[in-house]
């Protein structure tokens, strides 16, 4: 007889597989009562959670008010990049620039640009250097940027616009979207 073997009586080894058979179902069970305690204590804060949202004293705060400004502009002939035409909105709120959007539809052969800088003369579209690019060149298809940059309550922004077809006027629509910040 072996000493080792934990059932002597057992020469197939079939009480031995049943234990651990056992064993393993009962590591299963605990497992699942710990999900359950946990599913449990999740259901809980949820549930407070929603009682807060429910009660009427509960109170979220502000929602950031979003404002869409109209900055389009008719870009007569020959318009140069050094004398464009401008637009200029002062903002009376602190906020970020959520969106800037700019397209001009027959627009011949993209000979119509676009810049959106702050009258600071900090520029935000396009960022290149500006001995590399002034202008972003416009066409038929909508250009949006999302530069989410800080705006101060007093700062104005531009949009600058340049027209180098020399026979035809051009008409740009352009946005600026500012979600405000409030304290």
């Amino acid at each position: 007889m072996d000493e080792d073997d934990p059932f002597p009586d057992d020469p197939t080894g079939v009480l031995e597989s049943l234990r651990r058979l056992d064993n393993w179902a009962e590591q299963i069970s605990n497992q699942q009562e710990e999900l359950l305690r946990q599913l449990r204590q999740q259901t809980e804060a949820s549930n407070a959670v929603a009682q807060a949202l429910a009660d009427e004293d509960f109170d979220p705060g502000p929602k950031p008010s979003t404002y869409l400004f109209n900055m389009s502009a008719l870009v007569p002939a020959d318009t140069t990049e050094n004398d464009p035409i401008t637009v200029t909105r002062e903002i009376d709120f602190d906020g970020v620039v959520r969106q800037l959007r700019v397209v001009s539809t027959g627009a011949a052969q993209q000979s119509v640009g676009a810049q959106f800088s702050y009258a600071s003369g900090v520029r935000v579209m396009p960022r290149d250097d500006p001995e590399e690019a002034r202008y972003v060149p416009l066409g038929d298809e909508p250009i949006i940027n999302t530069p989410n940059t800080e705006v101060s309550d007093g700062d104005e922004v531009v949009y600058s616009f340049a027209n180098t077809d020399p026979s035809n006027d051009h008409f740009v629509t352009a946005t600026v979207q500012i979600e405000e910040v409030t304290a």
